[in-house]
């Protein structure tokens, strides 16, 4: 394999990293690529996080008249750009959720205008 040189690198991160390999009784070449596909995992994870979320917001906006006339009062759940279930109420979302593994999933109360801002991923993960 080819060595590489890394420059600028903050002394106290790399003071710590090369602790942590020390204790983890691995060589800074394997605690560097492990890092490495963490840090490149997040980054893909992240991408499709924002993929879904905008294929849901997509949906959602093409389809919001239809939803209004169909389903006024009721509780759509779109995820994977398209409509999972209408339910009634918030636990009723919560057991499709629950029951169909979904941890991302826009829910819109039909009739009901949407708030500006935005709740991270975390905050609605099951």
């Amino acid at each position: 394999m080819k060595s590489a040189l890394i420059r600028a690198v903050d002394p106290e991160l790399f003071r710590k990293f090369k602790a942590i390999a020390v204790l983890r009784g691995i060589t800074l070449s394997q605690a560097f690529n492990e890092a490495v596909e963490l840090w490149i995992d997040n980054y893909e994870k992240s991408l499709s996080i924002k993929g879904e979320f905008d294929k849901n917001n997509e949906f959602f906006n093409r389809v919001k008249k239809e939803l209004d006339r169909k389903y006024r009062g009721k509780y759509v759940l779109i995820a994977n750009g398209d409509i999972v279930a209408v339910v009634n109420n918030v636990k009723e979302a919560y057991e499709v959720l629950k029951k169909k593994k979904l941890r991302r999933c826009l829910i819109h109360k039909v009739g009901v205008e949407r708030e500006r801002g935005e709740w991270l991923w975390g905050s609605i993960e099951l």
